[in-house]
């Protein structure tokens, strides 16, 4: 073969090899939004995942000791002793009967078995707000990894509403409650017709109306969240001409319920005479101010979600057009901002724990609106930044995760090692028969992901009610603790 047809050939070849080179970037830069990972490496990565959000939160309720109202709540004897506690506590003091039973049984068994299960409720809302965005859809690991650190990121007062056991109780598995209540109610208006074999069966409208029951009688203002959330879908239904079900109504009647029995405890009224809840401004300056108050709640908490809500949603308004979808999305929105107002009616204004409702229902619509996203209509040179973007923004989310995690866990050991040196001090103290114990003061915690931050410790005041459950717990005459500087070199 002549030279000059030799080259010519090799010529064709690499030219060729560069087109397909070429053909092959330009497809993997515009494909959808999604990595495209094979089947079993993403099923990998998604379970390793929930793995490792259970083991976080296993070694940070392990490291989270009791505090404040759980010395009291510990104090039920058995399941009876701990029903009749709470129906005192229901006409005297409030009605969050349902969470606050939890709380008394487990401060009656040991420490680890709450810790355990209350990772296993966590790691469970995280995997509720992932089925209620995308249900039965193929495996999603951008979106699972944005609702975890989302969570970690977002919510206020993470340790009280979280780690703290009656806190915990009160908030994540009031939160959990809700949220298997509403999961069929969005599975029903999700594109595939899950629940079609059952929605008709007589146990399940009944299953419906009891656990509606639980899910009203959780915290005020999220379970009129889940009633509000259930009105809506229901005009969903009516708008979008999709049938509504028995067990949706039996489901919602029993949600009024439960939120009635909680709001029309007797308990509300005592509470709402005690002096520290007493207001002699006029009603309509009381209603104004928390207006104001719960109006820059939303503009400094919510604006970073907020953010990301309409950015997603602008672009699946522009492309998609999936009214449906939007719908749900925008619903969410309008829970989480309407949860945030009803405490206007609460007896004593609030702005750390009783976020952590609305917080999930923002952070449900932002993951609801990620999994509608679709980028096929939108001109390649754009999807190529929009990538670009969103890979940066989930770094930059991931990095914050990191660095804040790592600033929490050091926070949480100290407070954890200044408890257990308080608790064999004690130990220490009764062996030797001296039943009114002097104890060092933890000193503060830095951090909210720590559950002790905000919380009322024990003092220098024997009589005070921490310092007497306190005692109670130890079986002790009295306890105080005081200013030493036996931690004032501790370093961790």
């Amino acid at each position: 073969m002549p030279k000059n047809s030799q080259n010519d050939n090799i010529s064709n070849n690499l030219t060729e090899q560069k087109s397909s080179l070429k053909n092959a970037f330009y497809r993997a830069a515009h494909s959808e939004i999604n990595i495209n990972l094979s089947p079993k490496f993403t099923r990998v990565a998604f379970f390793a995942i929930i793995g490792l959000v259970f083991i976080k939160m296993l070694v940070l309720n392990f490291s989270t000791p009791l505090i404040a109202d759980d010395f009291g709540y510990a104090s039920s004897t058995s399941v009876i002793d701990a029903l009749q506690r709470e129906y005192a506590q229901y006409m005297t003091w409030g009605g969050r009967s349902v969470v606050h039973f939890i709380a008394r049984i487990f401060l009656m068994m040991p420490k680890g078995v709450f810790n355990f299960f209350n990772s296993l409720i966590y790691t469970g809302l995280t995997l509720l707000i992932y089925l209620m965005a995308s249900p039965m859809k193929k495996l999603n690991v951008t979106l699972y990894l944005f609702i975890c650190i989302s969570i970690w990121l977002f919510i206020s007062a993470y340790g009280q509403t979280v780690l703290w056991v009656t806190g915990s109780c009160n908030y994540l598995w009031g939160a959990f409650i809700i949220l298997c209540f509403l999961m069929p109610y969005s599975f029903h208006v999700s594109e595939k017709n899950i629940l079609d074999r059952i929605h008709n069966r007589k146990y399940f409208i009944i299953i419906m109306f009891f656990i509606g029951i639980l899910a009203g009688w959780c915290n005020e203002n999220t379970s009129g969240g889940s009633i509000l959330t259930v009105a809506l879908i229901l005009l969903y239904c009516k708008l979008f001409r999709k049938n509504i079900k028995m067990w949706m109504i039996s489901g919602l009647i029993g949600n009024i319920t439960g939120f009635l029995f909680m709001i029309l405890a007797p308990g509300n009224y005592v509470r709402s005479q005690h002096p520290a809840f007493l207001d002699n401004r006029h009603i309509s300056d009381i209603l104004l101010s928390r207006i104001n108050l719960y109006t820059t709640v939303i503009q400094t908490h919510f604006t970073p979600l907020l953010v990301i809500f309409l950015a997603i949603m602008t672009v699946n308004i522009l492309t998609k057009k999936n009214w449906n979808r939007s719908y749900i999305s925008f619903m969410y929105i309008a829970v989480a901002i309407a949860t945030v107002y009803a405490l206007v009616l609460s007896p004593s204004p609030n702005t750390g724990r009783t976020m952590f409702g609305p917080t999930i229902f923002m952070i449900t619509a932002c993951a609801h609106s990620l999994a509608s996203l679709s980028l096929k209509s939108i001109p390649k040179r754009i999807i190529s930044a929009y990538k670009v973007i969103s890979a940066s923004f989930l770094l930059f989310l991931m990095i914050q995760f990191t660095t804040s995690f790592v600033n929490a866990f050091v926070d949480i050991r100290k407070s954890k090692y200044y408890s257990d040196e308080r608790h064999s001090i004690i130990v220490s103290q009764i062996a030797q028969g001296n039943f009114n114990i002097e104890v060092p003061i933890i000193p503060p915690p830095i951090t909210s992901y720590n559950a002790m931050h905000g919380l009322e410790n024990l003092s220098g005041d024997a009589s005070h009610w921490v310092n007497a459950s306190f005692a109670s717990m130890y079986g002790l005459e009295s306890i105080v603790a005081v200013y030493s500087n036996v931690w004032e070199y501790f370093v961790y």
